[in-house]
């Protein structure tokens, strides 16, 4: 398989707000494409501390309304094209 897969938990205030989500699960591709090697149990704000919030709020809708999205962005700061699908359930 040459898709990357994680399944993440997510993070929320006590107001419902996503604060975060958690690696719980990733596939070996997903390592592979990201160049980190361990993720369980890790957060994706101290892995990442500068992602959008467009990206958690990609994955948290993927979460709330129980279907796949997909999202292409074309990244300005990393001068990179993503692509990312998300399968349900995300959590």
């Amino acid at each position: 398989m040459d898709a990357g897969f994680a399944v993440l938990e997510t993070v929320r205030a006590a107001d419902g707000r996503l604060l975060d989500l958690i690696y719980r699960e990733v596939n070996d591709a997903f390592k592979r494409l990201t160049g980190f090697e361990a993720y369980d149990g890790l957060r994706v704000r101290k892995i990442m501390p500068n992602i959008e919030d467009e990206w958690l709020a990609f994955y948290d809708r993927v979460n709330l309304n129980g279907g796949p999205e997909r999202r292409v962005q074309h990244g300005y700061r990393a001068l990179v094209s993503d692509e990312r699908h998300a399968p349900w359930p995300a959590w």
